[in-house]
């Protein structure tokens, strides 16, 4: 599999002024033919609390992924899942002076058909979690290729 994803970053200065506990945290990310949305930096460093961090949606891609994985497998073998709800959370730490998560803990509640095998939906979050390409991909070297223009 090649396919690429392509996603457009756009701050939004929203007029104030540039210094260091005035600037606007606020971003809009957009992919073609998708709805916007508005970002912004985690409340503890001065983001709007009504927007999505980086971090909300870091746990939210590895939720997401797992689920429509389990999904995926739970159909394959027969498993009727009747809804499917997480509440995930990540946690970040400092390691030799730098942020990142120490962990990401999924707590998904599935409810399957009475016909369908207890077992078997319980044992596919294993699978799902195995299969996950965002959770096979979180510790991977980031390359930045800038351009500055005046």
């Amino acid at each position: 599999m090649n396919e690429i994803f392509r996603t457009e970053i756009k701050w939004l200065p929203k007029g104030k002024i540039f210094a260091l506990d005035e600037y606007s945290r606020e971003y809009s990310i957009n992919s073609d033919g998708k709805p916007e949305i508005i970002g912004t930096a985690a409340v503890s460093f001065k983001g709007a609390p009504h927007h999505y961090s980086p971090e909300d949606l870091l746990v939210a891609a590895l939720s997401s992924c797992h689920m429509l994985s389990y999904l995926h497998f739970a159909a394959s073998h027969k498993i009727t899942v009747l809804e499917y709800e997480d509440n995930a959370d990540g946690m970040l730490h400092t390691i030799e002076r730098k942020i990142c998560f120490k962990e990401v803990t999924l707590r998904p509640k599935v409810v399957i058909s009475a016909e369908s095998d207890q077992e078997k939906a319980l044992a596919l979050h294993e699978k799902a979690h195995t299969q996950c390409f965002i959770a096979n991909s979180i510790n991977f070297k980031v390359h930045v290729q800038p351009e500055v223009t005046k």
